[in-house]
């Protein structure tokens, strides 16, 4: 489905997918394994413009060229990047109606009609079902 022409061509957002652990090798592979640190939480951040300095919990501080947040679902970079769904968020959101439980996978699939529909939405009674094309035969 190409998704790139009508972004450049009307001006929404483009948005792309892409499974997490190749996005999360992408990024290993382009920086370099000794400037990866596993365990350490982001309390904060300042933007430099061209820069930005990390603040982590156990009080050290990294310069670098941008901030990635590639850190799950209790990533705390959304909220200070000034989303403020990220802190309306809970994994205990028991009653409300208005969040959803989403479970992920990655298959190996290709239907037969990927060329023409690489979207799907699968509708039923209080919940759905979606399925896109990820590349490299997968959904």
């Amino acid at each position: 489905m190409d998704i790139f022409t009508p972004a450049v061509q009307r001006g929404p957002p483009l948005t792309r997918l892409i499974n997490r652990m190749t996005l999360l090798q992408i990024l290993a592979c382009a920086v370099g394994k000794d400037v990866i640190f596993n365990k350490s939480n982001v309390v904060g951040f300042e933007d430099h413009r061209h820069q930005v300095t990390v603040m982590l919990e156990n009080g050290k501080q990294y310069e670098g060229d941008l901030l990635v947040g590639a850190d799950g679902v209790r990533s705390k970079v959304p909220l200070y990047l000034g989303y403020a769904y990220a802190g309306a968020l809970s994994l205990a959101y028991l009653g409300n109606k208005n969040l959803y439980t989403c479970y992920t996978g990655i298959a190996d699939f290709v239907p037969a009609d990927i060329e023409s529909v690489g979207f799907r939405v699968l509708l039923g009674h209080k919940q759905y079902f979606v399925f896109s094309d990820v590349v490299a035969r997968k959904m």
